[in-house]
């Protein structure tokens, strides 16, 4: 029952606004691998895809039970199975984003060694390496939930030399030895007095850049740590006990001097002045990273920031300890686990959604998008027939009628334009655009089925659109269960099930564990049970119609069970109770050593305050970066966007407008290109501040005389299809051709030409009829049922939500923000203000200064030039005395200048608001950021 939603009284104006939510990222841990020789590696998607290829490829390593009836706590990929159609070399990726906490690199790859029958020897490598991350995400707000991320065997240090192609992970402690190409040496002393012969290096420098002052010179052959990178150059951290030549001969320099100083790590003298090494010291053992949390959008985060996607390392070597058993393999195990928390953390933002969820204000409130992102079509339901723009159930709907619970993302449904239809006018209850989507799904029979669903109200059963926070069909389970971790009640039921005792019922439901009894029965609705343990070890068996339905169900438990990686002692039970049953064999002793050594828990738990206790609750991977993965980019082309339009007017025109939640000074983009050297600074500053004076980086609207408005600088389709937006987005085409079919075109919208001739259409099959449209036609499409009696309605606008949902990317936020840069660089700083020799540049060195101008010249380009003209000459009409070239003014240039500005900043020509010149309250504004 939905509880009464209660209207919130006005904000006090003395209450500052709460920040918003943060919105964690997610990702599948691998990507997919590339097809053809031109295609790049692209990410999974598809859930759907990944739990198809871990049932038919990966049938030892299934959540929560393995093949042999044993409990598993994560899902296991192997490069001779799934990772066949994964992009190897990429390895392994984190599935959020997050910090992380603790890992363990091999030297070289631990052995097991066991006698044969013969005499021979077998080895068999295996991999203790891991990596540990740690995550957190609040919603509702005050209510937060910290997991944890798990990749186990990872490629040790000496593998990689078989792999040129795979990066060693960034978080491994390395060190950076100066080579014999690092020729510096100390310049002659003031007295005449020259450096020892032996005294060679490299220049340490104040900053990063080769004509800052020097500080010393480090020794060839000294091991130094770098901190933060720069175009080339390294920030040291730590000398390791090196000392320093002197700068200057005969003097003398302390090595703590060089702490915080800059060193180039390019090459110079027909080689690297630095070579990247690995100390012993870094592997084989624990290692704790910095304790404190970071954020992903701080560059100089505390420990490891990894955010979600980004690589961990790749597949280690696990071999079989079997006779004839598989060598070379390489394998992976991924996890995700949390506390006792997860519970009551999942019933508040179910109780907060069945509250809040349909009142967008309460969703603007917390700063996340306020549209569901799955589709979920419950048993029971049947799936339509398509004629034309008509849908029924049509003959035989018992045979269309599913008989298992199916989810998918709204934004991969959306991705095929052919599985989506929008009923031309709006649902009067909901006031929205309703659409239909193609889906398939199994019937009672076992039969795939294909078939149209209404996403709400579907007359032929229950089809919904959720919210990733309501966790939906996300089930809690907990119980008793054995300590030896098989799914039976007790070690020696399992011995009699693994070893085909002539016992009876064996396999029986009665046999199982308290735990393994719930998961059985949450997922087993038929049947008499009698082979429930075998029914549980074969949940990965594909079947209705080849698809594993039953995987993708307990994807869905949340399960709480002790971890595999802790208390390795109590596996000795286990192997003891076999061996008096079945008889020794070598392979079980070097079992138990290998479970030694890849136990990692108790020493995280000792040095990570508020790690868990190794009882702890475990979520399938995929299923979590599935539900959540969409939370970033609401869906694909903008589907969960199309009804978060509002009707405003400008005039007698009336059209939509989605204001955007994505604020300039808040979006990563930035940080990364500041910490990438792509811009200073300095530009990050000027950016922020031009960011208040202008639109989110997501602004969409069309109600003037312009076809669209777009982006944070407002670039906009003109009447003809032109304009500064086509020129835009050619441009991010020529650089990003993927990402422009992936943003674009895929989504109906095309550019054509370069430019100024850069021209933009838009296709829809359902809109257009799949031709291409553009000028009047395309404005008239966009703002159907904008009307004065729709006024401050909340209307459905399916091609301005995938013009928002592409300029939300990261990739295009980039682009917007190098715009900006580039007016900034190329345009506005050269200017050369009417009546005067030097440029804007030398004129306005401050922040302040170069924002003005920049702000102008956004909005009224033409007059840049004019009107700094005209406050330079009401300046030097004051100050006659002073030099017009800017060079001169020396000391005095920070006055001169903001003299200047007091005069042009206010004055400047800007759009006029019910015929008020906005240039005074922008100026001061951009006087308030950057004072």
């Amino acid at each position: 029952m939905t509880t009464k939603h209660t209207p919130k009284k006005p904000a006090q104006a003395s209450q500052p606004a709460q920040p918003r939510l943060r919105q964690l990222q997610f990702a599948f841990p691998f990507l997919r691998k590339a097809e053809g020789k031109a295609q790049k590696a692209s990410p999974f998607t598809d859930e759907h895809e990944l739990h198809r290829l871990l049932a038919e490829r990966e049938p030892s390593g299934s959540y929560p039970v393995s093949r042999s009836g044993m409990w598993h706590g994560g899902i296991h990929v192997t490069e001779a199975g799934a990772g066949r159609a994964m992009d190897l070399d990429a390895g392994l990726r984190a599935l959020a984003d997050g910090h992380l906490i603790a890992y363990r690199a091999n030297r070289a790859y631990p052995v097991s060694e066991f006698a044969a029958p013969g005499g021979a020897t077998l080895r068999a490598p295996y991999s203790t390496g891991f990596a540990l991350l740690r995550h957190s995400m609040e919603f509702p707000r005050g209510s937060a939930l910290t997991f944890y991320s798990l990749y186990m065997h990872l490629m040790s240090d000496e593998d990689y030399a078989n792999f040129p192609a795979r990066g060693k992970p960034s978080y491994w402690t390395r060190q950076w030895l100066v080579t014999s190409f690092a020729r510096d040496r100390p310049v002659i002393g003031r007295n005449g007095q020259a450096a020892d012969a032996r005294q060679l290096g490299l220049r340490v420098r104040t900053a990063p850049t080769p004509h800052s002052n020097a500080i010393g010179i480090l020794p060839q052959g000294a091991s130094v740590s770098i901190g933060k990178k720069e175009k080339g150059w390294g920030q040291l951290k730590d000398l390791h006990g090196a000392q320093l030549h002197p700068p200057i001969a005969g003097t003398f320099v302390s090595a703590s001097a060089a702490v915080g100083g800059w060193i180039c790590m390019g090459q110079e003298n027909g080689g690297p002045l630095v070579d990247e090494v690995f100390p012993d010291a870094a592997f084989d053992q624990v290692v704790i990273t910095a304790a404190a949390d970071c954020r992903p959008d701080d560059a100089q985060g505390a420990g490891f920031c990894i955010r979600a996607g980004e690589p961990i390392g790749h597949m280690g070597r696990y071999d079989a300890l079997t006779e004839g058993g598989a060598s070379g393999t390489r394998m992976a195990h991924i996890e995700v686990f949390c506390d006792d928390s997860i519970r009551p953390f999942i019933e508040q933002s179910r109780a907060w959604i069945s509250q809040h969820g349909p009142h967008r204000e309460d969703w603007s409130e917390l700063g996340l998008p306020a549209d569901p992102t799955i589709l979920r079509i419950g048993p029971n339901t049947v799936l339509n027939q398509r004629n034309g723009d008509t849908f029924a159930e049509g003959v035989e709907p018992q045979s269309r009628k599913t008989d298992v619970v199916q989810v998918y993302p709204l934004a991969g449904l959306a991705r095929d334009r052919s599985r989506h239809y929008a009923e031309p006018k709006p649902d009067p209850l909901q006031q929205r655009t309703v659409n239909w989507w193609l889906v398939q799904s199994a019937n009672m029979l076992g039969h795939p089925i294909e078939g149209w669903v209404r996403e709400s109200n579907h007359r032929g059963g229950m089809v919904t659109r959720e919210f990733s926070r309501k966790w939906i069909d996300f089930r809690c389970i907990e119980d008793a269960h054995d300590a030896t971790h098989t799914i039976f009640a007790n070690s020696a039921q399992w011995i009699d099930y693994a070893s085909h005792a002539e016992v009876a019922d064996t396999a029986s439901r009665a046999k199982l564990s308290p735990l393994m009894l719930k998961v059985y029965d949450a997922l087993f609705t038929r049947g008499d049970g009698r082979q429930a343990a075998v029914e549980l070890c074969s949940l990965s068996n594909t079947e209705r119609g080849g698809y594993p339905w039953l995987v993708q169900a307990a994807s869905r438990l949340i399960v709480k069970h002790g971890s595999e990686w802790a208390n390795p002692a109590k596996w000795t039970k286990l192997i003891a109770e076999l061996d008096q049953r079945t008889g020794t064999k070598p392979q079980r002793e070097e079992e138990l050593k290998r479970i030694g050594k890849l136990a990692w828990w108790d020493e995280v738990k000792a040095r990570v305050p508020g790690f868990p206790e190794p009882d702890v609750f475990h979520i399938h991977p995929i299923a979590l970066s599935a539900n959540f993965s969409l939370n970033v980019e609401a869906c694909r082309c903008g589907c969960c966007l199309e009804s978060g339009f509002q009707v405003t007017r400008l005039g007698t025109n009336y059209g939509p407008v989605y204001s955007g939640l994505r604020p300039m000074d808040k979006t990563t983009a930035l940080s990364e290109m500041v910490s990438a050297g792509e811009i200073s600074q300095s530009e990050r500053r000027i950016l922020v501040a031009i960011s208040m004076n202008e639109g989110r980086l997501d602004t969409v609207h069309s109600y003037d005389s312009e076809i669209v408005t777009a982006g944070a600088m407002q670039k906009t389709i003109n009447s003809s299809g032109g304009g500064e937006f086509p020129e835009q987005v050619a441009r991010f085409k020529q650089s990003d051709e993927a990402g422009y079919r992936d943003l674009f075109e895929q989504c109906g919208w095309t550019v054509e030409g370069v430019g100024r001739s850069a021209i933009m259409h838009y296709a829809h099959p359902a809109l257009t009829n799949d031709l291409k449209i553009t000028g009047e036609p395309l404005r008239t499409l966009i703002r159907i049922d904008c009307s004065k009696e729709n006024f401050g309605k909340k209307i459905s606008s399916i091609p301005l939500a995938a013009i928002v949902q592409a300029i939300s990317a990261k990739s295009y936020e980039r682009h917007q923000l190098m715009d900006f840069i580039d007016r900034l660089r190329n345009v506005v700083l050269p200017t050369i203000p009417s009546q005067y020799q030097h440029s804007v540049g030398e004129f306005f060195l401050s922040d302040l200064g170069r924002a003005t101008a920049l702000d102008q010249s956004i909005n009224r380009p033409a007059f840049v030039a004019r009107d700094i003209g005209w406050a330079l000459n009401s300046f030097f009409a004051i100050r006659s005395s002073v030099s017009k070239n800017p060079k001169e003014w020396g000391q005095k240039h920070k006055l001169y200048e903001s003299e200047i500005l007091q005069i042009y900043g206010p004055n400047r020509s800007m759009a006029r608001i019910n015929g008020i010149n906005v240039a005074p309250a922008r100026y001061f504004a951009l006087a308030g950021s950057l004072s």
